[in-house]
């Protein structure tokens, strides 16, 4: 038996280690909606600056608000790519009702791009990388049996 509550998988990690095509493949895979406040921030910052307004602070805010709005919208829950720290997912996690979390944390070969970025240990968690193919399915039944409690 499951879990109450919307699947939510974070897929978070190294910048440049291919998190957002992860993302997409287990959003597919998952047949849950992908979100990101990256993707939100860019369409509103060629919207806005097309009207001449540039603010990149306020627009990173406001696209990160955006995205956990449409998480406590989202009945099923979402694959959401984050960068930031533990306490920042933690307060948006904490405005979209209950939910069950599993976290993707994506990094390649070490080298000076990935020093000091770290698993986020909100919930259960499984390191991948994405030097290397990823076997989809594999991770789909990971993610799965975590998020139902096994």
């Amino acid at each position: 038996m499951s879990k109450p509550g919307k699947l939510i998988v974070l897929v978070t990690g190294v910048p440049g280690s291919r998190k957002t095509a992860l993302a997409r493949d287990l959003s597919m895979a998952l047949r849950r909606p992908m979100s990101a406040a990256n993707m939100i921030e860019n369409m509103l910052a060629v919207s806005l600056k097309a009207n001449g307004c540039e603010c990149p602070a306020q627009l990173h805010t406001a696209s990160v608000r955006v995205m956990w709005s449409m998480l406590g919208d989202s009945p099923t829950g979402a694959v959401v790519e984050v960068n930031g720290d533990a306490d920042k997912v933690s307060e948006g996690l904490s405005g979209i009702g209950e939910y069950r979390l599993v976290e993707i944390f994506c990094h390649t070969p070490p080298g000076p791009s990935g020093r000091g970025y770290q698993p986020l240990g909100l919930g259960p968690r499984r390191p991948v990388d994405l030097s290397r193919p990823v076997d989809t399915d594999e991770l789909v039944t990971w993610i799965l049996c975590r998020a139902s409690g096994n």
